[in-house]
């Protein structure tokens, strides 16, 4: 029996699966995971976090992924906002690509644990799409 996957097997999976995706064309920035993204970047970087999975031989667990979009500048008073557009956009496209995860394509059964969704953070000055996904590993 192979024995269950590392979180860092999972993420480095789940970043190989999205490249070539509607989110990974649309981003104008890498792919990365937790912790690896370079510090006070101003890309529309993919973040790939490995949440949470049990070790059974059929493992089931949690993945988010984080897509960075750097605020911009509100025209009426030179503030930095959220860019609702280009989340929107992104929220898009990080949708299709989840639904476009097929079992055909990995080892893995996709399902999005929560809507897509924008946060904002102040501290960076950002706001990033976010996505919990949840997963199978079968083999």
């Amino acid at each position: 029996m192979k024995g269950s996957l590392t979180g860092y097997q999972i993420a480095d999976d789940i970043i190989r699966l999205l490249k070539g995706t509607p989110v990974a064309s649309e981003a104008r920035g890498g792919i990365y995971h937790g912790g690896q993204r370079p510090r006070d970047s101003q890309k529309e970087d993919i973040v790939v976090i490995y949440t949470t999975a049990d070790a059974a031989q059929f493992q089931k667990g949690v993945v988010t992924v984080n897509v960075y979009v750097p605020d911009i500048r509100n025209s009426h008073r030179g503030v930095l906002v959220t860019d609702v557009r280009r989340c929107g956009e992104l929220e898009a496209a990080l949708r299709s690509s989840i639904d476009s995860l097929t079992a055909d394509r990995s080892e893995y059964l996709f399902e999005l644990r929560e809507a897509v969704h924008t946060r904002r953070d102040d501290d960076i000055q950002q706001s990033f799409v976010v996505a919990h996904i949840g997963f199978r590993h079968y083999k």
